[in-house]
């Protein structure tokens, strides 16, 4: 099996949109110790399976496409059945998806060795602006439209809680209802939230009850899932039990090189 880890934003500024429709952003991204399992195999025939949570099978799913790409990029004949064991939500600002393809990526590499780091980054970039961060970093600075990395180093020793309010919540929505009045001179760390609230009051709704609760809360990415930090793993606990009657909530932490 192998680990597909979750990201959270600790910050995400939108600084400008592009003339090719992305937008420029400079976000601060560091992974947490929430997780998919993908199990890759040699098969008669490309597979794509999942259980835990509702994600797609087959084509639809950017993991498969990910097998896809490199095997017809470097004229691979061998096929493979992949099997994922959702445990991080989807449409929830946390990157499962592209976690997923990187998994894929990163397995056939190795296996194979035919793909320089650039080369792989481009593959990568190709599949999703989030994709590349997914390679090879624990915590990094993205600008541009995701594709400019930076590796910074960051720990942050206390547990994040993470809850998610009812529903998903598209990127694509999110973006496409952003105005440019919700990131000129917002002083917000998340300037897709203005927007993502527009769309789910829900949203809101449980930022200002996790706020009231930790003293911190953040939305994740393009949403829905809220985060807080919480100095210990006993008091997370206790606090965790008050957002019971929301569908999912999780306690993890900052992923480390070890982890």
């Amino acid at each position: 099996m192998i680990k597909s880890y979750a990201k959270i934003n600790l910050e995400l500024k939108v600084i400008s949109k592009r003339s090719d429709g992305y937008h420029n952003l400079y976000t601060k991204m560091c992974q947490i110790t929430l997780y998919d399992n993908v199990r890759i195999t040699s098969s008669d025939i490309d597979v794509l399976t999942c259980s835990g949570f509702d994600a797609p099978s087959g084509e639809d799913n950017i993991a498969y496409r990910a097998l896809k790409l490199y095997k017809e990029k470097y004229n691979i004949m061998d096929c493979y059945e992949i099997h994922i064991e959702k445990n991080i939500p989807l449409g929830a600002g946390l990157g499962g998806g592209s976690s997923n393809a990187a998994c894929v990526l990163r397995f056939l590499n190795d296996k194979y060795r035919f793909a320089s780091r650039d080369e792989l980054t481009e593959l990568a970039l190709y599949l999703g602006s989030d994709v590349p961060f997914f390679l090879y970093n624990i915590c990094a600075l993205l600008e541009g439209k995701g594709d400019v990395l930076t590796e910074i180093k960051f720990y942050e020793d206390k547990y994040i809680l993470l809850v998610r309010p009812e529903g998903s919540i598209s990127t694509k929505e999110v973006y496409t209802s952003l105005r440019k009045s919700d990131y000129i001179n917002s002083k917000e760390s998340n300037h897709l939230e203005v927007s993502a609230f527009r769309i789910d009051k829900s949203i809101a709704d449980l930022k200002k009850e996790m706020y009231c609760e930790c003293g911190n809360a953040l939305m994740s990415g393009s949403g829905n899932v809220v985060f807080s930090f919480i100095d210990d793993y006993e008091s997370a606990i206790k606090i965790k039990e008050k957002f019971d009657n929301y569908p999912w909530s999780y306690i993890c932490r900052i992923r480390r090189e070890d982890d």
